[in-house]
């Protein structure tokens, strides 16, 4: 403390408010924020007070006059500070926030004091209106911007979570396809091991086994790196344009055999001149594959039907075939790789693209790397793959 406390009877006395002054020890105490303050309640201004060395006002040297309203409270504002003895000084009275500066009056009143005194309640009341206001409008935005963000990152990582999740399963689905061989070779090679003895000729029923399922894991293998390797590359935009019913009718004469060996007519009608900014092989590759992909899920009596042409300004091939309906989630996944629309079917002894569920997967890569676009529908117990391309433009 730098000022003395008073001697006399005033040194003593109570406070005359109803509550005794609450002194803050910092600038100002956080709970009168949150007070509201009241209209008509009676609160001091600002003032600058002569005091005596008792403490007992001699004097207004500036700001509210005097009167019989505030000069209770004026008193009590003068003997808190003057009995804490300290500089400075913060107190609430009966609700009401008060700042105290008191100091030595340097003039003739020998033992003199000078206390400076304003309300800080109004000041609070606004402070704590604002920092209300805040909270009500603060609450509800962070709330809308977390759920928006929420919202937002979750879009932004489906396509990552679901590319994972087919990596996962594509990466699970090639393990399973190649146990199946494996596993055959292995029993022959330990039926072969039985009888050392033997000659080749009376063990080749186990080795044209072993042969079998190395050509169908050499298929595989070789479909699983086109589909790295086409994921890795992506598009190959440097491709020229190229008369397309050429590779198609020399796919379709390469399959008839097919057709004829299980007895589906297939029908054909194809355009001359289809210009598209393409790799020939690869389209020849991509007809194959349909024409594969009819062949092995046609029913018998069956037939497909092969076409080719203009519609809306663009090359369009489509490949239909009698097959039996599959359902709405089938036709979802049709071209998912290993995807099979009945699970329980095993791939057919054949060296061509399609046994292993990733005939369309490597079809519908070849068909966008190519800038085509397919789409699959079936209707009238008839299933229809259509490809459609962007006719090329022909150099005069």
């Amino acid at each position: 403390d730098i000022f003395p406390a008073p001697n006399g009877e005033n040194a003593s006395a109570q406070p005359q408010s109803g509550n005794p002054p609450r002194i803050h020890e910092g600038f100002f105490a956080l709970q009168d924020i949150f007070q509201v303050a009241e209209p008509n309640k009676q609160r001091l201004g600002s003032a600058v007070l002569l005091l005596d060395q008792d403490g007992q006002e001699l004097q207004v040297l500036a700001g509210e006059p005097p009167s019989e309203e505030n000069q209770s409270l004026r008193s009590q504002l003068a003997q808190t500070a003057f009995t804490n003895g300290a500089e400075f000084l913060q107190i609430s009275v009966d609700g009401e926030s008060y700042m105290l500066y008191l100091t030595p009056y340097s003039g003739e009143a020998e033992g003199a004091y000078i206390l400076s005194y304003m309300t800080t309640s109004n000041d609070f009341a606004a402070l704590g209106s604002l920092f209300r206001s805040f909270i009500i409008v603060a609450i509800p935005v962070f709330a809308i911007v977390l759920l928006i963000s929420i919202f937002l990152a979750s879009r932004a990582m489906r396509p990552m979570v679901e590319a994972w999740r087919k990596q996962k399963d594509f990466v699970a689905d090639a393990a399973h396809e190649l146990r199946t061989p494996i596993a055959v070779i292995r029993a022959n090679t330990d039926a072969l091991a039985l009888h050392p003895e033997k000659s080749v000729a009376s063990q080749q029923k186990w080795l044209n086994y072993i042969r079998d399922d190395t050509r169908r894991m050499e298929t595989l293998v070789n479909e699983l790196l086109y589909l790295a390797n086409t994921d890795a590359a992506g598009p190959h935009p440097h491709s020229y344009p190229n008369d397309i019913s050429q590779p198609l009718r020399e796919a379709v004469m390469a399959c008839e055999p097919l057709f004829f060996e299980r007895g589906l007519a297939l029908e054909t009608d194809i355009a001359k001149n289809l210009f598209v900014d393409c790799d020939p092989g690869k389209m020849k590759k991509l007809f194959s594959i349909f024409l594969d992909n009819m062949q092995r899920h046609s029913l018998l009596p069956g037939k497909g039907k092969v076409s080719a042409g203009m519609q809306s300004g663009r090359v369009t091939v489509t490949f239909s075939n009698d097959a039996l309906p599959l359902s709405e989630e089938n036709m979802k996944h049709i071209f998912d790789r290993f995807y099979r629309s009945d699970p329980s079917r095993k791939h057919e002894e054949s060296d061509s693209p399609g046994g292993y569920g990733l005939g369309l997967s490597i079809a519908q890569q070849l068909t966008l790397d190519s800038g085509g676009r397919i789409a699959a529908s079936q209707s009238d117990g008839q299933m229809h793959f259509v490809l459609p391309w962007p006719a090329a433009r022909q150099e005069k």
